[in-house]
């Protein structure tokens, strides 16, 4: 990612990437008391969302697949 160069994006997702593993990673030599809490809420809400967006990312998939296949633009079976 930094092979082509420090750009915003590359350096936000990098932050991000660093600090969700920071957060949901079992620190056993660390006993703080809000990172418990931190840890559940990224499980809970980022996971969820993330989820989410794949299933709805899969259901509008296959019903502009299937629309298509109903239009006749595509035709899966035809050789």
């Amino acid at each position: 990612m930094f092979y082509r160069g420090v750009s915003l994006f590359s350096l936000v997702f990098a932050l991000t990437a660093f600090a969700t593993l920071a957060v949901t990673a079992v620190l056993f030599w660390f006993n703080i008391p809000w990172i418990g809490e931190l840890r559940d809420w990224f499980s809970q809400v980022w996971s969820l969302g993330a989820m989410r967006a794949i299933l709805i990312g899969v259901a509008l998939g296959a019903i502009t697949t299937g629309l298509r296949v109903l239009i006749g633009s595509d035709r899966p079976y035809e050789s």
